[in-house]
């Protein structure tokens, strides 16, 4: 077989799909609620009351400042009640997009509600609202690996997660993440960048696929 010779128009073009991501597709975001999350024995809930700093976001120029997300903690107290403990602010200006809440109480949040991949994508609490530690992308991955992620107008598809896109690009990338009384693994869509943090250090180590299997 000869060897594939190509011309310089056509190895311009090669190199422009090569170095260039694809262009980020159009989404579409609900507007913000409050919500409920239980701890694995529902012995403890945190509600979160969205924000209205819509200005701190990208892509809200000119739009209102305020207050930040809130997270209010609950005990349970009888068999339907929960009594509230505490009350602290988030990191999210509006809310976060994903959130979990350990029986010690430690509280989880993962991104910003229309603009994931954007601001702090992780933030670990203890149970006295202080932060653990907080990550933007560009604390957790290479300049490289942020390029492979998928875009959307709105944001960066780091996790393992359904996207908003055409329904004809619907993807189910996996389960969102695995999740322990003292550590968590987030798989990411990058093979063998799974990320495990400890929930009370903040630190982290990379995982491989094997490696981040859910715990409940």
């Amino acid at each position: 077989m000869l060897p594939m010779r190509l011309s310089i128009p056509l190895m311009a073009v090669v190199a422009l799909i090569v170095l260039n991501p694809a262009p980020a597709f159009p989404d579409d975001w609900p507007g913000p609620i409050e919500l409920e999350f239980f701890s694995p024995t529902r012995n403890l809930k945190v509600r979160i009351t969205p924000g209205k700093s819509y200005g701190d976001q990208i892509g809200f120029a000119g739009a209102q400042k305020g207050l930040y997300a809130t997270a209010e903690l609950y005990r349970k107290s009888g068999a339907d009640a929960y009594t509230s403990i505490r009350t602290f602010t988030l990191l999210n200006p509006v809310a976060p997009v994903d959130v979990f809440l350990t029986d010690a109480g430690n509280v989880i949040t993962f991104d910003n509600w229309h603009n994931m991949g954007y601001g702090k994508v992780v933030a670990l609490y203890r149970l006295d609202g202080s932060v653990v530690r907080a990550y933007a992308l560009q604390d957790l991955f290479s300049a490289n690996d942020i390029q492979r992620f998928l875009r959307s107008i709105s944001s960066v598809w780091w996790r393992k997660t359904i996207v908003p896109m055409p329904p004809e690009m619907y993807e189910e990338k996996g389960p969102k993440l695995a999740i322990g009384q003292r550590s968590l693994c987030v798989a990411t869509a990058i093979k063998g960048r799974n990320v495990e943090f400890d929930l009370e250090t903040g630190g982290y180590v990379f995982r491989g696929e094997r490696e981040c299997v859910p715990l409940w």
